[in-house]
């Protein structure tokens, strides 16, 4: 049996918070963690069209490109395994010391560590080559075979992700009032996806936080999904008007420490919301900075991401 029609129909839902740090903004969140362990509601958009895409070229072998304890790479092979096509991670070599964290080991479960592909952290940045030999090489031995960029920012993905702007433009035409939507960007495909998709509707000021990359790499990558999908330049959004990106001020991506605890802990007791420890914190933290600059008025919707599970690894920065 194949998996088209089987991917879970996900429709957030969308609540207010109480966020009194931005007030007098009202806020509202958009609940797209409330999922499976690894499959967030951004990621099951991108892989709503990237699984039927690879079914249609029946590929047997997919390579994954990601970190260790990527959310991308634990969501997507379950699906790939589930429509028995093989997931193979490709990830960068351990640092030494370093703890595994849950989605390293949820990994590991699902697929054997010895068929992983380990890169030396020097040669990361040749990985796409690397894997794009791989392919060549399954061709040669007749095995179709399919690389998957981090975070799944490739012309699939993006189609997919955009089907978030859709739902939210669905939302406004049935009266909820929104002048900014705040999301945090990783690969940016999710952020790039509902920034495109303003090309077909108007949508409220997009607020992106990147967390790992320069403002400018995160405009060079829209342009370029832009491409994918014969957006012309002409119609793709105005910065400073249609939405603004900000980088991250301080700390390393993926850091997490007691402040970020304390944090996660106030949200799930004022809001019930269990966020995650690497991508929402520096979020919230970095919204709350831009009230206080006069950057948000109105009505501010956050989208909350997923990847909760993660906390399990971070227990020593959790409070009492």
């Amino acid at each position: 049996m194949r998996l088209e029609g089987q991917l879970p129909d996900f429709t957030p839902r969308i609540h207010p918070i109480d966020w009194p740090e931005i007030q007098p903004c009202a806020s509202w969140a958009l609940r797209d963690d409330e999922t499976g362990i690894g499959l967030s509601g951004g990621k099951l958009r991108k892989y709503q069209a990237l699984v039927p895409s690879l079914l249609a070229q029946s590929v047997r072998r997919v390579y994954l490109i990601g970190s260790r304890n990527s959310n991308n790479l634990v969501g997507l092979s379950q699906l790939l395994i589930a429509s028995k096509i093989q997931p193979i991670p490709v990830v960068p070599e351990a640092w030494p010391e370093a703890t595994k964290g849950i989605n390293e080991t949820l990994l590991r479960l699902l697929c054997p560590e010895a068929k992983w592909i380990v890169i030396p952290r020097k040669d990361w940045s040749k990985v796409e080559n690397i894997v794009e030999e791989q392919v060549r090489q399954d061709a040669a031995l007749g095995i179709p075979s399919k690389s998957i960029p981090e975070g799944c920012l490739m012309l699939e993905g993006v189609r997919g992700a955009m089907k978030l702007g859709n739902f939210i433009q669905s939302k406004l035409e049935a009266g909820l009032k929104v002048d900014h939507i705040l999301m945090e960007a990783g690969s940016g495909c999710s952020a790039i996806g509902l920034l495109l998709s303003t090309t077909t509707f108007p949508m409220p000021k997009l607020e992106i936080l990147s967390l790992a990359e320069s403002a400018e790499t995160f405009k060079q990558k829209l342009q370029l999904a832009a491409q994918w999908l014969d957006i012309s330049q002409s119609k793709l959004p105005a910065e400073s008007v249609q939405y603004r990106v900000h980088e991250r001020k301080s700390g390393r991506f993926g850091k997490f420490g007691k402040q970020h605890g304390q944090l996660i802990q106030t949200w799930a007791r004022r809001n019930g919301i269990l966020l995650d420890p690497i991508y929402s914190p520096p979020l919230i933290e970095a919204a709350e900075g831009w009230a206080k600059e006069g950057l948000l008025n109105g009505n501010v919707l956050l989208v909350v991401g997923g990847g909760a599970h993660t906390l399990a690894g971070f227990a020593e920065n959790l409070p009492d």
